[in-house]
């Protein structure tokens, strides 16, 4: 983490986290009454259950009454330590993410709220086609004179019928958006090897492709009837003219793919714009570095960018909860999360630096 970031956590965010550690130390200790009191009746219920029979006599409506309460207080035991997490976390989020999110920049923090337009996210052909848009945790303001918004989103493609609706993910983690004060004349596509749901092929053609192979395999390894190759014969024939119909929008005519000379970075990424030339002069190696450095940060191994329109959009996969400050069950006196959170947000100011640097030294 750099100095920069350090001073700012002891003289800024250290105050805010020894108060955090109090209310903590609080909600933990009403955690552990509640739970000494569901305890206390479980076992009276276990132990005195042929007592309580005795002195309720046939009353059947009563029996059955302790007979359920025993797996209830089991159920109330366990379910407690999660539901006063999940309201610590929301207190948190809701009174101290401001406080906090003020030593970093003029930032506006919402829960729910929608900075993403579904055009602004199409025209990025980061995602394949979705109709919905779920927004967690979201950023908009201002970091070293570049606006800048972040969210937590879920896109989802949902089918609905009349009786029932499926339901299929997209895309789950965080968007980040910010301009690019250079001119982009052409529109450049960064994407991981092994993200398959970028703009290419509708989800549906995907999930498709997925049940063909499977019943592929089954058939190789005997599992289907002999007649079964002619279904598969068919069945090939249709998804290579709906392919065929359905081009890869990333490597259409207008996309060619970049070839760059980093080959660990290759390794790892696929490029490809409609001008080969202006896509080697925004992808340079210390653009490469920033972007491996999300992908560290944030555990994952499916980030992608676009640029278009002169913005910059990147969209990061990841299925574990981000921007957490903590949990009612770690103590903030070793702020292992904090430091999480700080990583996440450093790696992310680097990047907006990084056009800023580039923007002022005309490089």
């Amino acid at each position: 983490m750099s100095e920069k970031f350090v001073q700012k956590f002891q003289t800024k965010i250290y105050p805010i986290l020894c108060e955090l550690e109090n209310l903590r130390q609080k909600e933990l200790a009403k955690l552990i009454s509640a739970e000494f009191i569901c305890a206390v009746l479980i076992v009276s219920t276990f132990l005195f259950k042929d007592d309580l029979t005795n002195l309720l006599g046939k009353d059947s409506f009563l029996l059955t009454f302790i007979v359920l309460m025993f797996p209830f207080l089991i159920g109330i035991f366990i379910f407690l330590p999660v539901h006063f997490n999940c309201g610590f976390k929301s207190l948190i989020k809701k009174i101290y993410m401001p406080q906090i999110l003020k030593s970093f920049s003029n930032l506006e923090y919402g829960r729910g709220v929608s900075i993403f337009k579904k055009s602004e996210l199409e025209k990025s052909r980061l995602f394949s086609s979705f109709n919905e848009i779920s927004i967690d945790d979201s950023f908009r303001g201002v970091y070293n004179g570049t606006g800048f918004k972040m969210a937590e989103a879920t896109l989802s493609e949902v089918t609905r019928g009349r009786k029932h609706q499926s339901i299929n993910i997209i895309f789950n983690g965080i968007v980040i958006s910010f301009p690019c004060k250079k001119k982009i004349k052409a529109q450049t596509i960064i994407t991981s090897r092994n993200d398959f749901y970028i703009n290419n092929f509708p989800s549906w053609l995907i999930g498709w492709t997925g049940f063909y192979i499977l019943y592929l395999i089954l058939y190789l390894i005997g599992g289907r009837p002999e007649e079964s190759k002619y279904v598969l014969i068919a069945f090939g024939i249709l998804l290579l003219i709906l392919f065929y119909f359905c081009p890869d929008k990333s490597s259409s005519n207008k996309y060619e793919e970049v070839k760059l000379e980093d080959n660990v970075f290759a390794k790892r990424f696929k490029v490809y714009s409609q001008d080969q030339i202006e896509a080697r002069y925004l992808v340079t190696t210390a653009f490469m570095e920033r972007l491996v450095n999300l992908n560290t940060v944030f555990g994952t191994d499916k980030t992608k960018c676009s640029f278009f329109d002169d913005r910059i959009m990147f969209a990061i996969h990841t299925k574990r909860d981000l921007f957490e400050l903590g949990n009612l069950f770690t103590s903030f006196q070793t702020p292992k999360q904090i430091q999480i959170f700080l990583k996440e947000i450093e790696a992310i100011t680097k990047m907006i630096d990084y056009f800023k640097l580039d923007e002022n030294t005309k490089l």
